[in-house]
């Protein structure tokens, strides 16, 4: 079986959501016939792909289906289902594999990963009752971050400052398993992504760093091309430790990979995923290239090209109750780009779209991100 698959090919995707409705107007874009597999008859990726399956995702005959027609298959993001990935990987073409997707998914299984290769973590333990999680606030100490086990939305993590915060959610946490994390003073928040291809040999492509600024609910606010005070030594570690997850695990693909640096000078590892995440979106405002371009060529067999940083730039986030704002923008600002998820929000703090805003001066794109009042930013971002 060859590795490199051209344009006129069949790439099957397996998940259906906003992710994959990117991916699918990419491979569009690159000349490529796309089947996409989800769960919702009239997802947007569904409704723009050449060949539809729709039903249970662990379904093996629609998945048989499903591969048949594919020449090759690339999953949407890390929240698929790993059971039918494993299937699939088993029996046809995923050049990713599925290996890491399963840690990706878990707090406790990517700490063990992390511990593992010696990399230095922030302060973890697991808790599997009321009583458990009193002894693990006992040995890490407040304040802490209280995290379900498998990931799931930020919203369901908890802040717990002393034991009253803890007694109020002490009925949650007798239902479920939790991740305990200690909450150390942050300077500032990293990640990278890099790509794995074979077009002839093995080839490792470690992307730019980006720094990152999470607001109180643990959603990503802001992404940008300024990495702040961080030090070349930092930036050579970050760099390394990508290169070597990349080396030791058999996948084909991307990883992300996020970092706290703590106001103590310490550098932590935050955690590993496989493909793609939000962060990454900035990519193509700095490198002209989108990283779904990118993860597509890797896993395609096709060749990376030469990454350079281009330009300087942000991303900014915003919801559905700042829509009317933003269409106020568009009119007013045509240098910058809107970006809006293809789906129906529910309700005002949905996150509906990003900016993408492009210049060599980041403090100059500050001013004129304040200026709009939509948002509230922390200037140091932008230094």
């Amino acid at each position: 079986m060859t590795n490199v698959f051209l344009p006129g090919a069949v790439v099957g995707i397996l998940g259906g959501g906003s992710d994959a409705f990117r991916l699918v107007l990419q491979l569009k874009y690159m000349g490529y016939q796309v089947a996409v597999f989800s769960e919702v008859s009239n997802s947007p990726a569904i409704l723009s792909a050449d060949f539809h399956f729709v039903g249970k995702i662990t379904d093996r005959n629609k998945l048989d289906s499903f591969a048949i027609v594919s020449d090759i298959i690339i999953l949407e993001n890390n929240y698929i289902n790993p059971f039918s990935a494993q299937y699939l990987s088993e029996h046809y073409y995923l050049p990713q594999g599925s290996n890491l997707l399963a840690l990706s998914q878990d707090h406790y299984l990517n700490s063990l990963f992390l511990n593992d290769l010696n990399l230095n973590t922030v302060p973890n333990a697991t808790a599997v009752s009321f009583d458990d999680l009193v002894m693990q606030t006992e040995s890490i100490g407040f304040p802490l971050i209280l995290k379900p086990i498998q990931k799931v939305l930020r919203k369901q993590y908890f802040v717990l400052n002393n034991m009253d915060d803890l007694n109020q959610i002490s009925d949650l946490v007798q239902k479920f398993s939790f991740f305990v994390e200690a909450k150390i003073d942050i300077e500032a928040e990293y990640g990278l992504t890099l790509f794995k291809s074979r077009s002839q040999n093995i080839e490792i492509n470690v992307l730019p760093v980006i720094r990152n600024y999470y607001n109180e609910h643990f959603d990503l606010l802001i992404s940008t091309s300024n990495q702040g005070k961080i030090s070349d030594r930092d930036l050579i570690e970050m760099k390394r430790i990508a290169t070597e997850i990349a080396t030791k695990q058999a996948f084909i693909g991307a990883i992300s990979i996020e970092f706290y640096k703590a106001k103590n000078g310490m550098l932590y590892v935050k955690n590993v995923t496989e493909g793609l995440q939000k962060f990454g979106n900035l990519y193509q405002t700095i490198l002209g290239k989108s990283q779904e371009e990118l993860y597509i060529r890797a896993n395609l067999g096709l060749p990376i090209p030469e990454i350079k940083k281009n330009a300087n730039g942000v991303n900014i986030y915003f919801k559905q109750s700042d829509l009317n704002d933003i269409y106020t923008q568009i009119q007013i600002k045509p240098n910058w780009d809107f970006y809006f998820y293809p789906n129906k929000w529910k309700n005002p703090i949905d996150t509906a779209g990003y900016v993408s805003v492009k210049g060599n001066n980041l403090e100059n794109i500050y001013e004129r991100l304040m200026d709009t009042d939509i948002w509230n930013l922390p200037q140091g971002l932008f230094e």
